[in-house]
């Protein structure tokens, strides 16, 4: 999420573990004091995240936007009278990242599923917003998506790379494609083995 973005910074990585499925954690839980701050700081997500969009970098751009979404999900009120995140933007939210995961062949569809869902919460909220109004938007009133923030989504990158190698193994010319076949019968035909495990980094 370090990308373009100015001033200085370091990364510290805490452990590399292996895990056998995917693992997702609960968002930390931030103070959000007022509709203001929200809005300000989705705006500042689109502007960050439309700029990687626009440089070729769509993946980071929907982790950027998904991040947020699950960042104000999870947020709790700061001195509040009202809670400043609703029910209704809960169920935009939940909406939103529930299409995006359907959409997991398209980054951009993805992204742009992401920034309605920000656009549709501005807009809950009272504000104006720039992008076309015709587009798509998550409806307030199904609660039927219901979620949790978290700071992850694995099982979208492991289908993602499923996808892609079975792409690229259409692509390829009818002989390897028949080798593939061959080693993946010899596979079947051997004792099974433990699944090979993905790595998940906090």
């Amino acid at each position: 999420y370090v990308l373009f973005q100015e001033g200085p910074f370091e990364v510290k990585v805490k452990k590399v573990t292996a895990v056998d499925d995917h693992q997702s954690f609960p968002s930390p839980a931030v103070a959000l004091s007022s509709t203001n701050e929200i809005k300000t700081l989705i705006d500042q997500t689109i502007q960050s995240g439309g700029g990687l969009y626009d440089k070729g970098y769509q993946e980071l751009c929907i982790a950027l936007y998904r991040s947020i979404l699950n960042t104000i999900l999870s947020a709790n009120d700061s001195g509040a009278t009202s809670s400043i995140v609703s029910d209704r933007m809960k169920n935009i939210i939940c909406s939103g990242l529930q299409r995006a995961e359907t959409q997991i062949g398209s980054k951009a569809n993805m992204a742009w599923t992401l920034r309605y869902a920000l656009d549709a919460i501005l807009e809950e909220m009272g504000f104006t917003v720039t992008s076309n109004e015709q587009a798509w938007r998550p409806d307030p009133t199904m609660n039927e998506y219901q979620c949790i923030g978290v700071t992850t989504a694995l099982i979208l990158y492991r289908r993602k790379i499923l996808t892609h190698l079975i792409m690229k193994i259409m692509q390829m010319p009818r002989s390897h494609r028949s080798q593939i076949q061959m080693m993946s019968a010899q596979a079947k035909q051997q004792p099974r083995r433990q699944a090979s495990p993905l790595f998940l980094l906090y």
